[in-house]
């Protein structure tokens, strides 16, 4: 999951901008150039881990943070390093 946030800490020790599902399926890297290579420049950029900012609960639902552009992301970085993002849960139940 890409969540597109205009300004929202690593992502995780192995992924620093290479995030591969253990299936042997396709990099996200590799999705975000496909998807987003020409109208984003930061998804060309490996040295800014391609835009990812953090994947969130990554014991849950392992949604990530994307920012596509360079001030989301250097933006997001300084509200992570910060400790400024903030997270809430909802439970939705049904019957």
């Amino acid at each position: 999951v890409a969540v597109d946030c205009d300004s929202a800490d690593d992502l995780n020790d192995e992924s620093a901008g290479i995030v591969e599902d253990r299936l042997g399926q396709k990099a996200l890297q590799d999705w975000l150039h496909e998807a987003f290579g020409q109208s984003h420049p930061i998804v060309n950029r490996a040295d800014l881990a391609h835009g990812l900012l953090h994947r969130l609960d990554r014991d849950t639902s392992g949604a990530i943070l994307w920012a596509p552009n360079f001030s989301g992301y250097f933006s997001g970085r300084l509200q992570l390093a910060a400790r400024r993002i903030r997270k809430e849960y909802v439970l939705v139940c049904r019957g």
